[in-house]
C-alpha cells in the first residue's frame, strides 16, 4: 500500500504541455521524453517510434552504428530493478545493457568501486529488500584538474604562518621594515563528482551527487599552508530512492566511504559547510519533486552530526572542531583558551606583531569565509563616507597641529606604515582649518559645476585617501603621495591663481610635505635606513626617500629594543614569554590532559556529542530558541536608520587591532555561524592512542580493507566542451536547465539522465553549446531566451474546449549577442549565462 505521503493534490483540469514528436510509419504522435528523443540530435523527417521500431531505446543511442536488429534479437540477461508503485525490487530484461543510458557504461574507478561496494553492504546488512542492492550504480562522473584564483582581498588582509621562508624584507630590501608572505595568488586543486544512479523500470535514475575538491600540499606550493585536504562543496539529492528508509542512510554512506577512500590516500583534513538551500533554489538537480522538503538549518546540521558520527564508528575521522577552533579562536582576543585542534598557535617567543594580522585559513574555492570577507571590504568602502564623524570647530581653530611622532606613535600604536600615514592624515592634515574643503569629493551637480569634470579627469579627496589607507588598498608610499599630492593640484588645476580656494589648497599642500618629512624623519631614527633617490632633496622632498615602500596592512615597523617612548612591545612581549612557576605549568598540563579527555569522550558520543564539540563553550548556539529569536530579528522590519558608528569601530577604536580589522570582522561572524563549518580530522592526532582510539584505528583498516589506490585519475571520455557537462556544479545545472532536464518526477528523472549518460559519454553531441537560433552560430557568455509561457510553466488551466484545443508553440528560440541586439521584442527575452565554450583543440562545429 502506497504511504499518504506519497500522494499528491492534483486537479483532473490540468494540462501538462511537452513536445510532441511524429512517427513517420505510422503517423502517430509521441512525446519526446516518452520515446527518449535528443531534440538536438534526433532527425524529424525520419524518426520512428518505440511501437514501429520494436525497440525500447532510440538507435543512435547504440555503442556500435547499424546495431539495432542485433540489439532486439540478443537474449537480454534479466536485472533487478524497482518497478513504479512497488516497494520491492523485480527482475527484468536488461534492454538498456551496452547502450548509452546505462550508467555502467561510464568508466569505473577504484573510489566508485570501494564507495558502491560500501553502499552495497549497507544495503545487504539491512536484510529489508532482496536484490535492492543490485538496483545501484556508483561512478565518479567528472575528475580533473581546476586552478582557484584567490580574491585580491585576502591577499592584501591575511599573512601565510610564521616560518623561516614566510617572513621577508620588504620588496626594496629597506631594513628594519618586514613583510609577511601573503597567500598564494592561485591555488591548484583537483575536482571530482560523484553520482548515485538506481535502475527503476528499467531506466537508470540520478539519485545523488557530490561535488568535491582536493587540495595537494605538493601542488600547492611551500608557502600556500594548504595541507592535503579535502573540501566538500555541494551535496544533492532527489527523493526517488529505493527503499525510502534507507535514504538517509546510503547518503551518510557514501559521505564516509568517500572521506575513508580520502583518508588512505593521505589526505589529513575535510571540510564541510552545511548551507541548507532556499526553496526553489538547486544545487545540482534541476526542478526537485514537489513533495520533496527543503532541509531547514537544523535538520541539515542534524543530518551531518549523523554522518559524521557515522564516519567516527567507521573509524575514518579522528576529531572534529569547527572552523572557528580551528582557525580563528587562537587570534580572538575576547576569548583566549587552549586550542587542542589548531594547527600551530603563536608563539610568545615570537615577534608580537604576528598578532596583528590573521592567518589565513584554508583557501577552498567557494568557502563562507572567503565570500565574506569579499563582501566585508565591498561594505566597509561604501559605509566609510556615512560613518566619518565631523571634524569639530575647537580643532580647526589657528594653525595647523604640529605632528610629534614620538608622543603619537606610543607603544600601543599600530607598527604598519601605513597606519602611520593614515594617523597623520586624520588628526593632523584634515584638523587644518583650510582642509574641510578637502574631506569629501567634489559635488559637481550640487556646486553647479559644469566643467568640473572636463577639467579635473581623476577627482580625489583626502577622505579617500584616508579611507585607502585604513584599508590597505596602498602597495606602496609613492601611491599615497601621488593621491595626496592629487587632492590639491585637482584644486589649484580647476582654480586659477588668486582664488581663494587655490590658495588654500597650495597652503594645505605644503604643511603636507613638512609632515611628511617629519614623519620619515621618525622612520630613519628608528632604524629604518633608504637609498637617498636622484629625485629627492634630503630636506625640502625627503619623503621621496621611501617611494617604494610597502603600505600593505601586512608591513611591520621593527621598532628597536628600547626607545624613547617607553618599553617595547618587544620586551613586552619577552615578560610573556618567561617560563611560569612549576605549579602553573602542572596545573596546565592537568587542564590540557582533560580537555583532551572530554573531547575523545564527546567524540565517541554519536551525534550529540558531534554538536558539543562544534560548540565548546558557546553552548548557547545550541539552544533552538536563540536560533529562533535571531530569525525573528531578521525577518522583523527595521525602523529608523542604521547607525554606522558601530561598525566604524575597526577604524577609529583605540583597543581594535587596526591592522586586522577584516580578519577581525570575519572572525566574529565565524564564531556566531561556527556549528556550519566542519573540520574533520583523518589522522590521529596524537602518537599515544587510548583503547577506543586503537579500536578505531582498526575499524578503519577493516573498513578499507581491498581498497588499493593508484595515483592515476578516474578515467573520463576527453570533453570537446570547456568545462565539461558534469566539471562544474553550476555548469551541470546549467546544462540541465538548457536542455530541460527535470528531475521532478520518475518519468522525468529516467529521461533527463539517459540523456546526462549519453552526454557524458559522447562529448562531441550537439546541445552542450547553445546554438543562436537566427545565426546558428555558438553563443558565448550570454545567451537571450524568449520566455514561452505555455512551455515553460509547464502548466495551464484547461477549464474551456477552446484553451484546451489552443495550439501552443513549442519551438525554442535563443539568440546571441548580436541577433538580441537586432530584434525588435527585446521584452520577450531574458539573459542567461552560458559557461560553455569549446575546446581549442576541438574546433569542428557538430
Amino acid at each position: 500500500r502506497n504511504p499518504r505521503r506519497d500522494l499528491l493534490k492534483r486537479k483532473n483540469e490540468e494540462d501538462v504541455v511537452e513536445r510532441w514528436i511524429r512517427c513517420t510509419k505510422c503517423n502517430n504522435s509521441v512525446h519526446e521524453i516518452c520515446a527518449f528523443v535528443n531534440e538536438f540530435c534526433t532527425n524529424h523527417d525520419t524518426f520512428l517510434c518505440p511501437s514501429c521500431s520494436n525497440s525500447s531505446v532510440p538507435p543512435e543511442v547504440l555503442k556500435k552504428p547499424n546495431s539495432l536488429d542485433d540489439h532486439n534479437n540478443r537474449d537480454p540477461a534479466l536485472i533487478y530493478t524497482f518497478l513504479s508503485g512497488k516497494e520491492q525490487p523485480e527482475m527484468i530484461d536488461d534492454f538498456i545493457s551496452g547502450t548509452s543510458f546505462d550508467s555502467r557504461m561510464l568508466p569505473n574507478c577504484e573510489i566508485s568501486r570501494f564507495i558502491e561496494a560500501k553502499v552495497k553492504q549497507r544495503i545487504v546488512a539491512s536484510k529489508d529488500s532482496i536484490g535492492a542492492e543490485k538496483t545501484l550504480t556508483v561512478r565518479v562522473i567528472s575528475d580533473h584538474e581546476k586552478e582557484f584564483t584567490v580574491p585580491n582581498v585576502v591577499l592584501r588582509h591575511f599573512r601565510m604562518k610564521r616560518s623561516e621562508q614566510s617572513l621577508t624584507s620588504d620588496l626594496s630590501s629597506v631594513p628594519g621594515v618586514h613583510n609577511f608572505a601573503e597567500p598564494p595568488a592561485t591555488i591548484p586543486y583537483r575536482s571530482k563528482a560523484i553520482a548515485l544512479f538506481q535502475r527503476m523500470d528499467g531506466m537508470d535514475i540520478c539519485i545523488f551527487c557530490m561535488f568535491v575538491q582536493e587540495y595537494n600540499e605538493e601542488k600547492c606550493g611551500p608557502l600556500s599552508a594548504q595541507q592535503k585536504r579535502v573540501y566538500v562543496a555541494y551535496i544533492d539529492s532527489v527523493e526517488h530512492f529505493r527503499p525510502r528508509h534507507l535514504r538517509t542512510a546510503i547518503y551518510q554512506e557514501i559521505l564516509a566511504a568517500y572521506l575513508a577512500t580520502a583518508r588512505a590516500r593521505g589526505f589529513e583534513t575535510a571540510h564541510i559547510w552545511s548551507c541548507p538551500p532556499s526553496r526553489g533554489n538547486s544545487f545540482v538537480f534541476w526542478a526537485h519533486p514537489g513533495s520533496q522538503r527543503t532541509p531547514s538549518k537544523e535538520r541539515l546540521l542534524s543530518w551531518y552530526h549523523n554522518a559524521v558520527s557515522l564516519a567516527v564508528d567507521r573509524g575514518v575521522v579522528t576529531d572534529v572542531a569547527s572552523l572557528y577552533e580551528y582557525s580563528f579562536q587562537e587570534f580572538d582576543k575576547s576569548k583566549n583558551k587552549e586550542n587542542p585542534m589548531a594547527e600551530s598557535a603563536p608563539s610568545a617567543k615570537n615577534d608580537s606583531f604576528e598578532e596583528t594580522v590573521i592567518v589565513c585559513p584554508p583557501l577552498l574555492e567557494g568557502d563562507f569565509w572567503i565570500e565574506e570577507a569579499t563582501r566585508v571590504h565591498s561594505a566597509s568602502i561604501s559605509r566609510w563616507f556615512k560613518s566619518k564623524k565631523p571634524v569639530e570647530k575647537g580643532d580647526l581653530e589657528g594653525g595647523g597641529l604640529s605632528f610629534c611622532p614620538r608622543e603619537t606613535f606610543s607603544c600601543d600604536h599600530s607598527k604598519c606604515p601605513s597606519l602611520h600615514v593614515a594617523t597623520l592624515i586624520e588628526d593632523y592634515i584634515m584638523k587644518h582649518p583650510s582642509s574641510p574643503v578637502f574631506h569629501r569629493p567634489v559635488n559637481a551637480v550640487a556646486l553647479k559645476l559644469k566643467d568640473y569634470h572636463q577639467i579635473v579627469k581623476k577627482p580625489m579627496d583626502l577622505g579617500t585617501v584616508l579611507m585607502q589607507c585604513l584599508l590597505g588598498e596602498y602597495n606602496t608610499f609613492c601611491q599615497v603621495i601621488t593621491d595626496l599630492e592629487l587632492v590639491f593640484k585637482n584644486a589649484m588645476s580647476y582654480n586659477p591663481k588668486g582664488h581663494p580656494i587655490h590658495i588654500i589648497a597650495k597652503q594645505l599642500w605644503d604643511y603636507s610635505q613638512k609632515q611628511l618629512n617629519v614623519l620619515v624623519r621618525y622612520w630613519d631614527d628608528i632604524g629604518i635606513n633608504v637609498a637617498l633617490s636622484p629625485e629627492s632633496d634630503e630636506n625640502e622632498f625627503a619623503y621621496l626617500r621611501y617611494g617604494k615602500m610597502s603600505m600593505r596592512l601586512t608591513t611591520h615597523v621593527a621598532l628597536p629594543t628600547s626607545t624613547d617612548s617607553g618599553p617595547s612591545e618587544n620586551d613586552a612581549s619577552s615578560r610573556r614569554s618567561m617560563p611560569s612557576t612549576p605549579i602553573d605549568s602542572e596545573n596546565s598540563a592537568a587542564k590540557i590532559k582533560a580537555n583532551m579527555e572530554e573531547r575523545s569522550n564527546l567524540l565517541f558520543a554519536g551525534p550529540e556529542g558531534i554538536a558539543k564539540l562544534m560548540v565548546v563553550d558557546d553552548v548557547w548556539l545550541l539552544d533552538k530558541r536563540h536560533n529562533e529569536k535571531d530569525s525573528r530579528k531578521k525577518k522583523k522590519k527595521k525602523n529608523g536608520k542604521k547607525k554606522c558608528s558601530d561598525n566604524n569601530d575597526a577604524f577609529h577604536g583605540e583597543k581594535k587591532r587596526r591592522q586586522s580589522w577584516l580578519g577581525d570582522e570575519v572572525l566574529n561572524t565565524v564564531r556566531r555561524l561556527r556549528t556550519d563549518f566542519f573540520v574533520c580530522r583523518l589522522s590521529p592526532t596524537k602518537s599515544t592512542m587510548t583503547t577506543k582510539e586503537n579500536n578505531k584505528m582498526q575499524n578503519f583498516l577493516a573498513y578499507t580493507n581491498g581498497f588499493e589506490w593508484s595515483t592515476d585519475p578516474a578515467p573520463q571520455n576527453r570533453a570537446c566542451t570547456k568545462p565539461g557537462v558534469a566539471d562544474t556544479r553550476h555548469g551541470l545545472l546549467e546544462f540541465s536547465q538548457y536542455c530541460n532536464l527535470q528531475f521532478d518526477t520518475v518519468r522525468r528523472a529516467k529521461y533527463s539522465t539517459a540523456m546526462l549518460l549519453s552526454y557524458l559519454q559522447h562529448t562531441e553531441t550537439s546541445g552542450i553549446i547553445p546554438t543562436c537560433s537566427a545565426c546558428n552560430d555558438d553563443i558565448s557568455s550570454v545567451r537571450w531566451h524568449r520566455v514561452n509561457r505555455s512551455f515553460d510553466e509547464r502548466r495551464r488551466s484547461s477549464q474551456s474546449i477552446s484553451i484546451r484545443m489552443t495550439c501552443v508553440d513549442m519551438n525554442r528560440e535563443e539568440l546571441c549577442e548580436c541577433c538580441y541586439v537586432k530584434t525588435t521584442k527585446k521584452d520577450d527575452f531574458v539573459p542567461i549565462r552560458v559557461s560553455f565554450r569549446r575546446n581549442k583543440n576541438d574546433l569542428t562545429k557538430n
